[in-house]
């Protein structure tokens, strides 16, 4: 059976000059180091709520939100104000108790086409209407980060002939989307999901591999600038496995100087409407 498509993301890319845009120079300038951290935080909390806008309207809202970013309240309205005095998030919506950030929803672009699925827009308003809960589709329920959804095939097969293991398509899905971010041109064949599922059923099933080492050995080596450009399917990360996950934690702790992803996520680029601007 499908399952539904959610519009949330669990990785976007940050890159190295990020704190050069014009919304990093204001926030750190005013705000020091917290408001750098609370723009990156601000875009974790985007990614993971439906639709990335994040419904703000109450004193409870406000209190997660500070929690998330690590501010007091005060200083959390004091940073989104001046984030939408900068256009970092949008103004209108912010007045109505909503965040939206355009620039950071454009830098999804390749994900939502590869997944076949319109970008989400910015929510529009009916003036004569003063309740927009039920005009816009938010939340501000944070969604678990194994957020990229599919609608997995019916007929796909695990390694024993049984329809793969959510796990195993979920390991595919991430892989494909990585791979292109990386490159929107890579040559993917259209059942690459049903065989890449089935290499990481195996990893799963027969190489008892823990799902969660897998996931960060595939978005590691699609932000490393060398094994991106190597470890471009499901069976070169099973082959490699063992070498991969040690270079990962070799470089992770501090041998190599070249900046690897923390944890789940974390990367947003600057250019195409200044996503950090």
């Amino acid at each position: 059976m499908g399952r539904s498509i959610k519009h949330t993301v669990e990785y976007f890319s940050h890159d190295a000059n990020a704190s050069q845009g014009k919304t990093l120079t204001i926030l750190e300038n005013n705000y020091g180091i917290v408001g750098y951290a609370a723009w990156f935080k601000l875009l974790e909390v985007l990614a993971t709520v439906d639709n990335h806008v994040f419904t703000c309207r109450n004193s409870e809202d406000k209190e997660y939100l500070a929690a998330r970013l690590k501010l007091k309240v005060k200083e959390l309205d004091s940073i989104l104000d001046k984030m939408a005095e900068l256009g970092a998030i949008d103004k209108e919506l912010w007045e109505k108790g909503f965040i939206w950030s355009q620039n950071f929803v454009l830098r999804l672009k390749a994900v939502y086409d590869n997944r076949r699925q319109p970008l989400p827009t910015r929510p529009s308003f009916n003036v004569s209407t003063p309740n927009l809960q039920s005009e816009i589709p938010l939340s501000g329920v944070e969604k678990p980060l194994l957020g990229i959804e599919i609608l997995q095939s019916k007929g796909s097969k695990g390694s024993k002939g049984n329809t793969l293991p959510e796990k195993a398509t979920e390991l595919a899905t991430l892989l494909k989307e990585l791979i292109l971010i990386n490159n929107p041109r890579a040559l993917l064949k259209d059942n690459v999901l049903t065989t890449w599922g089935k290499t990481f059923d195996l990893m799963l099933s027969k190489d008892n591999r823990d799902p969660e080492d897998i996931a960060a050995v595939i978005r590691w080596s699609q932000a490393d600038d060398f094994e991106k450009a190597n470890v471009l399917s499901a069976e070169k990360v099973r082959s490699r496995f063992d070498a991969l996950y040690l270079k990962m934690n070799s470089k992770n702790n501090g041998h190599s100087k070249q900046q690897t992803p923390v944890s789940m996520y974390t990367y947003v680029n600057e250019e195409a409407g200044d996503a950090n601007n």
